[in-house]
């Protein structure tokens, strides 16, 4: 597979994504936030960091980079998509997935692993997973929550249920 990995100023693990990538067999590469064109991929990156500073909101300012309408595009074509960390905020922000990132109920920070329940498996993401299936996920945030907006469904609301983090989950 081809791989397209976003690069944001001051992004971080891009290099580690790309190297991760390589190191499975497969090829990628970096695209910067002010190329207009993904290139020949077969799914797009959009790694962690904090895309320039997030001093606004996290990737509130990296959604408008010229980049994200090729993302968009793509996306809209069926094509594979994964944000890690401050990347899946970059796509909540540019209206790739529904919904918005709010703090932990507690305010801080939170270095944990947390469990995540295979919700499908038809998703080449998932596809190795068993559907209901518990896996342990490292996650660092102070940014775990989200928060449902209009057009969610009655069951993607959020509920309290977690897997010990105090932030809200979206119900499964």
């Amino acid at each position: 597979m081809n791989f397209s990995v976003l690069q944001f100023p001051a992004s971080n693990c891009d290099q580690d994504a790309v190297h991760a990538i390589r190191h499975l067999g497969h090829s990628a590469r970096l695209v910067w936030h002010k190329d207009a064109t993904l290139g020949d991929t077969d799914c797009v990156i959009v790694p962690g960091g904090f895309s320039y500073g997030d001093y606004l909101r996290c990737g509130a300012i990296a959604r408008f980079s010229p980049v994200m309408q090729a993302v968009k595009q793509f996306a809209d074509n069926g094509g594979l998509v994964l944000g890690i960390c401050n990347g899946f905020q970059v796509l909540t922000e540019a209206g790739l997935l529904p919904g918005a990132l709010i703090r932990n109920r507690d305010l801080q920070f939170h270095c944990e692993n947390i469990l995540l329940k295979t919700a499908t498996n038809d998703s080449p993401f998932t596809a190795r997973f068993r559907r209901g299936k518990f896996s342990a996920c490292p996650s660092l945030t102070v940014k775990a929550a989200i928060l449902p907006t209009k057009k969610h469904s009655q069951s993607s609301r959020p509920t309290t249920k977690s897997s010990g983090n105090t932030a809200t989950r979206p119900e499964t």
